[in-house]
């Protein structure tokens, strides 16, 4: 229903000086009139969806919405499947505004599993989280059974130090696929954004490395001969490193673990209206 007065649709009203947001008649609202919603991130926080945040003062298609993230705040992900924010259900005759002045960054993928025995990959980075770096594993002393082509199993002990320190199987292992990195923002309703600071898609993680094994001539037993570091997480945007390792023509393909791919910074351009474009990291679909 539509208030009007001399033929002219009412668009706003007040009484005592008071803005009116709806007129009510024997407890039925015969007249809304547009609602102002004005929320601001002043904390971290992950996957936000704003349409989940707006609060029973919404009114679908008489909204006005702003969203504005503080300098210094994240807005992250602790999954690399879902985004770190989210802009949906809105419909025609709302509108949303973007302002960020902070980060809005997807998750790291996870590195790669040193399933092998090589060195796990990093994880891709978020703000705040650096990547972790590939690490080489030393082996002192190993003990491997089994035959060339079949599956060896085994363990690691430092010289001196009857603990295990590491499983592994396989007499020659490939490193392991790094994991994607997150999506950072995802639109699908109209929005138009000021992007003061950083949207980044998540970095991709890093692949393990791959390690081989060969017998000891002189008492027949495996023993681990070299074992691979794995690759560095990627920053905000970028894909993860290949882990480490090489093709052996005679013993087997032990070649390090692909990295991630990473995240995209923006997933429905088409939806939205730029103002400041801002740093992003990552792709724009």
């Amino acid at each position: 229903m539509t208030l009007s007065y001399n033929g002219t649709d009412v668009t706003a009203a007040t009484f005592n000086g008071t803005v009116l947001t709806s007129i009510a008649c024997n407890g039925t609202v015969v007249w809304s009139g547009r609602v102002t919603i004005a929320i601001v991130l002043s904390a971290d926080t992950l996957n936000y969806d704003l349409i989940n945040q707006v609060g029973s003062t919404y009114i679908a298609g008489k909204s006005d919405i702003t969203v504005t993230v503080n300098s210094g705040v994240v807005v992250g992900s602790n999954s690399a499947s879902s985004p770190a924010m989210r802009i949906r259900d809105f419909v025609t005759g709302d509108t949303v505004t973007l302002v960020n002045n902070g980060t809005i960054a997807g998750a790291g993928g996870a590195g790669g599993s040193a399933a092998g025995g090589g060195g796990g990959g990093g994880a891709g980075r978020t703000p705040g989280v650096g990547g972790l770096s590939s690490s080489t594993v030393l082996m002192n002393s190993i003990y491997l059974t089994g035959e060339p082509g079949q599956l060896l199993t085994g363990g690691y002990f430092a010289e001196g130090d009857s603990t295990l320190k590491w499983r592994f199987q396989g007499n020659t292992s490939q490193g392991g696929v790094g994991g994607n990195g997150g999506p950072a923002l995802i639109v699908s309703s109209n929005t138009t954004i000021q992007n003061n600071g950083t949207i980044g898609g998540g970095g991709g993680g890093g692949g393990s490395g791959g390690f081989y094994a060969e017998q000891n001539p002189d008492d027949g037993n495996w023993w681990m001969l070299n074992a691979y570091p794995g690759g560095y997480g990627g920053d905000l945007g970028n894909d993860g490193e290949t882990g480490s390792g090489y093709d052996y023509a005679e013993l087997g393909d032990c070649t390090g673990g692909m990295g991630g791919s990473a995240g995209a910074a923006v997933t429905g351009n088409s939806y939205l209206t730029w103002g400041t474009y801002g740093t992003i990291c990552g792709v724009v679909l």
